[in-house]
């Protein structure tokens, strides 16, 4: 074996001799060594636990954070039914759910109530309305004076104005409701928006409006008659308000079908959009011209319930009407 270090000590003693007393080194550097590495392991293992557990905690944490943004996103969106799903641990997040529940089962509530009372007032309404235009109708047939029948024609076309806002009150109060949800199937909205080019093409020829259609083959799962109603919408309203081009056109962008309805009209400025699309918002703009202001709002109702939105936009000139639907 070769030299090894050591410490050494001398003391002379009494007698004259010397006493030499020495420690040799490499058991403690041995030591030394072996205390730093398991130092090391232990440090290297606790970061890789503490980073393993900020993982799991995250995972946790981001899992239960993203299940109440969904169920606000759902509300929001217009699904009332929507619920946290809650695991009883009386946690922060747990109380938060039961917060966001409460206040949608309360929501729901009002919102249903007021959903009835306008159903049954609309519905209530209709009767006598449609009594009153029978009337005016007998009455017409009777007079035969010209003033008299003017007048009497004046009436009626209010009535028909009247029952049309009812009727339109009702559809939007049943596809919030998602009456006709369970009459979905599938629908190619090429064709689709084809045939309204052709039937409201001589319309906006006479109105010197020059209508045009670019559709790709895109099919989408609908009830045809509410989306049919919700674009005839649109196009009545881009014929009213526009000047000189209505471009029909669905587009597909990511899983949505993108369907528009475009004019090179007034538009509707941006502060204003969201009242547009409120249950008789009626825009400084519009107040001259027939309506309840009741149109767009059936569109946005149409769009929900198929799980879709409506989007207004800036045609430059003009307003883009996009009504975006889940592809099929």
């Amino acid at each position: 074996a070769g030299p090894e270090a050591a410490i050494l000590t001398a003391r002379r003693l009494p007698d004259g001799s010397r006493l030499v007393v020495g420690h040799v080194l490499a058991g403690d550097a041995r030591l030394t060594r072996a205390f730093e590495a398991a130092l090391a392991g232990t440090i290297a293992i606790a970061l890789i636990l503490s980073v393993a557990s900020a993982l799991v905690i995250g995972r946790l944490i981001g899992g239960r954070t993203r299940r109440i943004a969904r169920t606000a996103r759902a509300i929001g969106a217009g699904d009332l039914a929507a619920r946290v799903d809650r695991d009883g641990s009386g946690d922060g997040f747990d109380a938060l759910g039961q917060e966001l529940n409460a206040m949608a089962e309360r929501t729901e509530l009002l919102v249903g109530e007021l959903r009835i009372m306008s159903d049954s007032l609309a519905h209530d309404l209709r009767s006598p309305i449609t009594r009153l235009h029978a009337v005016i109708g007998r009455a017409l047939a009777d007079t035969g004076d010209a003033r008299a029948r003017a007048a009497l024609a004046e009436v009626e076309g209010e009535a028909d104005s009247l029952l049309a806002m009812l009727s339109t009150a009702l559809e939007i109060s049943r596809a919030e409701a998602r009456v006709g949800a369970d009459r979905m199937a599938p629908l190619a909205l090429a064709p689709f928006i084809a045939d309204f080019a052709e039937m409201y093409g001589p319309l906006a020829e006479d109105r010197g409006i020059a209508l045009s259609v670019d559709a790709l083959p895109v099919t989408v799962s609908a009830h045809r008659e509410l989306l049919a109603r919700a674009v005839a919408n649109l196009i009545d309203n881009a014929i009213k308000y526009g000047d000189r081009a209505i471009a029909l056109s669905v587009a597909r962008e990511g899983d949505r079908a993108l369907l528009r309805v475009a004019d090179d009209g007034p538009g509707i400025p941006p502060e204003e959009r969201a009242a547009a699309l409120r249950r008789f918002g009626r825009l400084d703009a519009a107040r001259g011209t027939p309506g309840a202001g009741l149109g767009l709002t059936l569109v946005a109702a149409v769009a929900h319930l198929h799980g879709g939105t409506l989007e207004l936009g800036d045609n430059r000139p003009g307003l883009v009407a996009t009504i975006g639907l889940p592809l099929d």
